[in-house]
C-alpha cells in the first residue's frame, strides 16, 4: 500500500459500534487508526484545527443534520477531504441524487466491506492527485506573479533610466545576484522606489 494511503487521516462520524467496525476494516487493510466521533457537533470541533483526507459520515445519527453537514463540507472552499455518506436503504435513492451532484459518495447500509474499501482507496488516490495538481498550480501562479513583477520593474527601468529591455533585465538580474536575493525582491524595490517618487 502506498504511504499516502497508509498515512491518510480519516474521520469517522458514526455510532461507537459502526465506528469500531469501520476502523477495524481500515486497520486490516493497512490504514492508520481513524479518528472516531459520535456526533456532527464533535466532528465540527475535530475539523476546526485538523484537516482530514477522508470523512465517513453515518446519516443514522441524525439524517437531516448529517446530510446538511456533508453538503456544508463540500461547499467549504478550504476543505479538500473526500466524503462518504452512509444512509439507510429507505432513503438511499433520494439522498444519492442530491449528494451525487455535490461530489459526495453515498453508500446504503448494510455496507459491502469490499466495495467501501475499494472506494476509500480510490477517493484517497484522487485526493492525493488533486493536491499535487493544486500544488503545481500554486507554484505556476507564484511564478506568473513573479514574472509580472519583474516585467513591471523592467518597464519602469526602461522608462525612467532609458534602458533597453535586455539591459533592464540584466540590471535586475545582477542586483539580485549581488544581493543574493530573488529577482522579485529587486523588482519590488525598483517599483517602490520609482512609483513613490
Amino acid at each position: 500500500m502506498p504511504d499516502f494511503l497508509a498515512l491518510a487521516s480519516i474521520l469517522i462520524v458514526a455510532s461507537p459500534s459502526l465506528s469500531r467496525e469501520l476502523d477495524s476494516m481500515l486497520l486490516s487493510e493497512g490504514f492508520a487508526p481513524a479518528h472516531c466521533v459520535s456526533s456532527v457537533s464533535e466532528a465540527k470541533r475535530s475539523l476546526i484545527n485538523t484537516d482530514m483526507d477522508l470523512i465517513i459520515l453515518d446519516s443514522h445519527l441524525s439524517f437531516k443534520e448529517s446530510v446538511q453537514f456533508a453538503m456544508d463540507l463540500v461547499r467549504g472552499k478550504s476543505l479538500s477531504s473526500g466524503i462518504i455518506l452512509l444512509v439507510d436503504s429507505s432513503v438511499y435513492e433520494k439522498t444519492l441524487y442530491q449528494a451525487e451532484r455535490m461530489g459526495i459518495v453515498t453508500f446504503k447500509k448494510p455496507l459491502d466491506a469490499h466495495l467501501i474499501m475499494q472506494t476509500i482507496r480510490l477517493l484517497l488516490t484522487f485526493q492525493a492527485k488533486i493536491r499535487k495538481l493544486e500544488s503545481r498550480a500554486d507554484k505556476l501562479q507564484q511564478k506568473l506573479e513573479g514574472d509580472r513583477l519583474v516585467n513591471r520593474a523592467k518597464l519602469i527601468l526602461m522608462d525612467r533610466l532609458k534602458l533597453n529591455e535586455e539591459d533592464a533585465h540584466y540590471f535586475i538580474e545582477k542586483q539580485a545576484m549581488d544581493a543574493c536575493v530573488k529577482k522579485t525582491v529587486i523588482a519590488s524595490d525598483i517599483i517602490r522606489k520609482y512609483t513613490t517618487v
